[in-house]
């Protein structure tokens, strides 16, 4: 029996968000782009646990999570470590202060479709990864 290939880091997608819809949206606009996705998760901590770990090609972040807490943590940490993210958010407050500690990034606004994923996703990723299938 052949084992299958192992996952590249450039193959892993985070995915940062707390609607389980919409969650389920992100990871599938990434698993038709041929890449893998790392969550969904729904809160900071265990999303920036994922950063911690490293290999990622890119990472997708809604803003307002659970519990009232932000993704600001993992922005943070997203930047730090060099890894390109949008923001795919509804607007409010909150989202306001995130997104102008990161002037430099993508801000799709929620709903979302699967076409605005597919550009956003060739914006985010290095050229020929996650060239769709």
């Amino acid at each position: 029996m052949i084992d299958p290939a192992p996952t590249r880091a450039a193959d892993l997608v985070l995915v940062v968000e707390d609607e389980p819809m919409t969650a389920m949206l992100l990871a599938q606009a990434v698993k038709d782009r041929g890449l893998d996705v790392v969550g969904p998760h729904r809160d900071a901590n265990t999303a920036r646990a994922a950063v911690e770990k490293g290999g990622l090609a890119a990472a997708l972040l809604d803003v307002s999570l659970d519990a009232g807490e932000t993704s600001a943590p993992v922005a943070d940490a997203l930047a730090a470590a060099g890894v390109p993210f949008a923001f795919v958010t509804g607007y409010g407050t909150e989202t306001a202060q995130v997104v102008r500690a990161h002037p430099e990034r993508l801000v799709i606004p929620k709903p979302v479709d699967r076409e605005t994923l597919g550009i956003l996703l060739d914006e985010l990723l290095p050229a020929g990864i996650g060239s769709g299938a």
